[in-house]
Formats: C-alpha cells, structure tokens, sequence
C-alpha cells in the first residue's frame, strides 16, 4: 500500500500529460537591474550601502538572484560583495551591479573633507632653556574626524625665545614667551610657549640636605648632620625613618643616599627644619627642590589622598597654608596634590619612579602673599609638569588660569618637612608582607632662583 502510494505521486508530479512527455520548471528571465539608492555622496574613509533589485518583463521582483557589485575606478570608490561602497579620494565614479548578465549602474561622489579646526597639543607647553619640544597639530573636519594627508605650516612669533621646526619640533633658546602657531588649509591655530632658565642648578641654597652623612636610622644619619644647616627636629617612629643606598632607585647617578619612609599604617615619621633661614622680603621670592619617589605595591588597592601630606611647612607651626598631598592607585599611578587655601590641584604621575619637584613662592608682598608655581621633572630631566597641568578637584580649570594669591605666615615660609606624615586613610600600608616606602633626597631651598638639577656638594 505505501509503495503504490509513493508511486502514484510520483506520477501525478512527473507524468501530468503523458502525450507531452515530463514538464520541467523555467526560471524567469531578468529583464531590468535596478540600484538605490541612485547616488552615494560620501567622503574619504566614509561608507554608503547600495542595494540591488532584480525584475522579470511582467515587472516583478526576482528573489534571490546574486549580485555581482564593481567599481569602474577604484582609486575614487571600492564596493564590496554586499555593495557596501568605501570613499577612497575625492572625485566621481561609477558603481556597477550585474544580476544574470543585466547591469545598473549608481554614482558614487566623494567629497574632499574640509577641515575646520586644527588641534595642537600640548596645550599649555611649557619648556626650559635648551630643551626641545614635539609639538603635533591634528586637523580635524567639521564633526571631528581626522583629516589626514595634509600638509601644515609651523611658525614662532618670537624666535629669540623659541624655534619651531617644519614637523613641529620646538627648540627653546631663551626665557619668556612666544605663540607657537600652524597653519593648514588656511585654518589656523595657536598656543603659548612658557620658556623658562634653571636646567643649569647651582642657586645659592639657604639650605640643603642629600642624606650624604651616614646609612641607617641613627639620629646623625636621618637629620643629616654633617650639613649646616641641617634637620634640627626628628620624628622617627620605630623603623619609618632610615637612610639607605640610592642605587636602583632611579635618582641621578650624583646622588648616593636617600631618606627612605617605610609606612606603618597611620604613624608618622618625619624630619623638620624649622627657623634656619630669614622669610623672603617684600618683593623675593622662595625656591625649593625635592626628589621623591613613591613605592606603595598595587595589591594595597586604592589609597586616598586627603590625610597623607609628606611635604609642608611644620605641622603646628602654621595653619596649613601650603602641602602637598599624595594617593595611591591600584594600577600603579599616584595622585600628587597641591593643597592650597581653598582648593586642591592634582597631577597624575606614577609610582615606582623618581621624580624631581620644584616650586616656588614669588614675589611677597607686604602682607604676606606670594603666587605659587610648581614644576615636575621626569628622570631623564624633561619637564612634564606645571601649573598649566595641575588641575583643580572636580574640575577641569587648572592651576595656571587659577592663578591664585596664596598668604603665607613666617613660620610657614621658614620650615619645611618631608616624610609620612598624618597618613589617615592609610590603616593597612606597611601592616601586610609587601613593604611601603617612599624615598627623598636632593632637599634645597633658595631665595635667589629656581635651583634645578642635584649638584654634588651644593649644600651650604
């Protein structure tokens, strides 16, 4: 029975009209191709997707039928299986669908890209006599994109102060400042060049201190005391204070001792110079320079930064007028904080390497105000930091447009220390296996200028 049954169907759909012999199916015929949409307009890189419909003579639509894309000039437009057509340079070209031998054909525009703005970085350059700069300037279009393969044009307004380069590299010769400027597709743009003197050292010092007296946590190692004048007030606290080898560290070769911090959760431990040299006069200024290094392990996580200050005048001599602030981050950077009255300012930076930090109190007035500016070097001596790229907390205005007047007190302006100091939020640093530290040396303090790199013997 399922075998006469199978059999019967098998002729109803192969033996209808047994005078005429077996049917087969014929596939209609492509009469017309068509493409949408009929024009492309798109820029170099930019995409546009073309589609292909496919018709009988009786105008239906044919399903199915593969397509077949190309571009008559592939130097304008390329397309690919699925007619998805790519801007490549501007100009005009055909783009072809085949479907069964029958063409359509679309247009394919490619604009040239305008460009409107013209980015320069950095932003806020600030650069010492001798040093050179790379500056980049990025021309952009209309909705930001880069526009590439254009050619730029660099200048100085003042090339007694700094040089620039056809590719941008800027050569600073001489202190003050000049507008380092770029021109593309006649768009221009500009920015500020700061050049300033002191990447030669050397500043008369009314005090310094490079840990040169001795290894170890005696009190003649730790104060420094072969130094006149030296640490004259010690805050050690079991093993936090110790000076040790500077090898490995990344100071420069001419120092050989440091002053190592070794944190044990919220004690401190710190060395003070309190009273050793006069409070700038009305009009002076007030220089310092500090090498410092932070080695937190990342496995400590997220360490915050309001209660740790290890730079600042003496706590209880002042009121806090000035610190410096210092976090800890899990992914292997820190946060050092300007901490003035009102505000603070942060710059990221890395832990586990040597940094070299100068500021400066400028120009007192006759009740006490100072402006305040800071600098960071890395340890090849560029200058990676300013007051153009500290920025305010939760902000981005930065320290230079700030620009604020700062009050500071004699005690303040006559005492400095470094160490662990008020570490609150700092509970488990140091209590774990994996040490904490933090290294200083290089310690000077002038009233003349800014002091620059670690001279051997610069002390007074």
């Amino acid at each position: 029975m399922v075998v006469l049954a199978v059999a019967g169907l098998l002729c109803l759909s192969s033996c209808k009209g047994t005078t005429e012999g077996p049917q087969r199916l014929v596939a209609a015929l492509v009469a017309r191709v068509s493409v949408f949409p009929t024009t492309a307009s798109l820029t170099r890189g930019g995409t546009a997707q073309l589609t292909a419909e496919a018709r009988d003579a009786a105008d239906k639509v044919l399903f199915g039928r593969p397509v077949t894309w190309a571009s008559l000039d592939t130097t304008i437009a390329q397309v690919s299986s699925i007619g998805m057509v790519t801007g490549v340079s501007p100009g005009r070209t055909t783009i072809r669908a085949t479907v069964d031998g029958i063409s359509a054909d679309a247009t394919a525009d490619v604009a040239a890209l305008v460009v409107s703005r013209v980015d320069l970085s950095p932003l806020t350059p600030l650069a010492l006599v001798g040093s050179t700069t790379q500056f980049t300037a990025t021309p952009r279009d209309a909705s930001g994109a880069t526009v590439s393969g254009r050619t730029v044009t660099w200048a100085s307004t003042n090339t007694s102060v700094a040089t620039v380069s056809s590719t941008g590299l800027v050569t600073a010769v001489l202190a003050g400042t000049t507008t380092i400027t770029v021109l593309c597709d006649g768009i221009p743009s500009s920015t500020t060049l700061t050049v300033q003197d002191g990447q030669s050292g050397g500043a008369p010092l009314v005090f310094a201190s490079d840990f040169t007296t001795a290894l170890g946590n005696s009190a003649a190692a730790v104060s420094d005391a072969n130094k006149t004048p030296h640490w004259n007030d010690i805050h050690p606290d079991a093993d936090q204070l110790y000076v040790v080898s500077a090898a490995g560290l990344g100071f420069p070769s001419t120092i050989t001792n440091v002053l190592r911090t070794r944190y044990m959760g919220v004690n401190s431990a710190d060395v003070k110079t309190i009273n050793q040299w006069p409070e700038p006069a009305t009009g002076q200024s007030q220089y310092y320079r500090l090498y410092y290094r932070l080695d937190i392990p990342n496995s400590y996580g997220n360490v915050p930064s309001p209660g740790h200050h290890p730079i600042e005048p003496v706590p209880g001599a002042c009121p806090f007028e000035w610190e410096f602030r210092i976090g800890s981050n899990n992914d292997g950077t820190l946060d050092f904080k300007v901490s003035l009255p009102g505000t603070d300012y942060v710059m990221r930076l890395n832990k586990f390497q040597t940094y070299r930090y100068e500021w400066a109190f400028k120009n007192r007035s006759a009740t006490g105000s100072y402006k305040f500016e800071i600098r960071v070097f890395d340890a090849s001596n560029n200058i990676i930091g300013w007051n153009g790229t500290f920025t305010r907390i939760n902000s981005t205005r930065t320290l230079a447009a700030d620009d604020p007047t700062v009050t500071v007190s004699a005690p303040c302006m006559r005492a400095l220390t470094v160490g662990s100091n008020g570490p609150s939020g700092w509970e488990s640093i140091g209590t774990t296996a994996q040490d904490a530290f933090s290294y200083h040396s290089g310690v000077a303090v002038s009233q003349v200028g800014w002091i620059g790199p670690y001279v051997p013997g610069e002390h007074p």
